[in-house]
């Protein structure tokens, strides 16, 4: 779970306990022997949305991986602290260089997806979680308007809903089709 002041939260017991994924800051050496503190905290910004899944499920060497969507990027938890995976969520209107304004996740068969203001982007989990790069879905009906809302199952099928329309792949983020909604102009 994940809270408008930044928090996130997990239960293995049906929601009867919890405990807070908090990270903290921790000494690293660079390559020239100097000591840096990096903070494994999330911003303190609303957590948007959060997700997890163990990834490729159909694989015993499958890895938890867990994902919480802020408005400043996307962050893994690693079990002992948060890393920033915006690697291709920079908003090019950004002045400093933010990210995009992300709000929804979602797993699919083999690729993770964020909603954002500018569009669907797409990622290969990686076991390296700092490494993730995020790439636009090369569809120009999705690519660079907001995404309203996402769905993915675990078969590849996903769905994003924006002003224009819902839109559907059956091949895992490869090809869209506008799908046409009743009452929907």
């Amino acid at each position: 779970a994940g809270t408008a002041r930044g928090s996130a939260f997990t239960s293995t017991d049906g929601g009867k306990s919890w405990r807070r994924l908090s990270g903290s800051l921790k000494p690293h050496q660079e390559p020239t022997l100097r000591m840096k503190l990096v903070d494994t905290r999330l911003p303190r910004t609303p957590i948007h949305a959060i997700a997890g899944a163990r990834l490729p499920a159909d694989k015993p060497t499958a890895l938890t991986y867990v994902l919480a969507a802020t408005g400043y990027g996307v962050f893994s938890w690693d079990g002992a602290g948060w890393t920033s995976i915006v690697t291709g969520l920079e908003d090019p209107f950004s002045i400093g260089g933010g990210s995009v304004s992300t709000h929804q996740l979602a797993f699919g068969k083999s690729l993770v997806g964020v909603a954002t203001n500018q569009g669907l982007f797409l990622s290969t989990p990686i076991q390296s979680r700092d490494k993730w790069v995020w790439k636009p879905t090369g569809e120009n009906a999705i690519d660079g308007v907001p995404i309203v809302h996402i769905a993915a199952t675990a078969l590849g099928e996903w769905c994003v809903v924006t002003a224009s329309g819902l839109w559907c792949s059956e091949d895992d983020g490869t090809s869209w089709t506008p799908v046409a909604v009743p009452g929907h102009r």
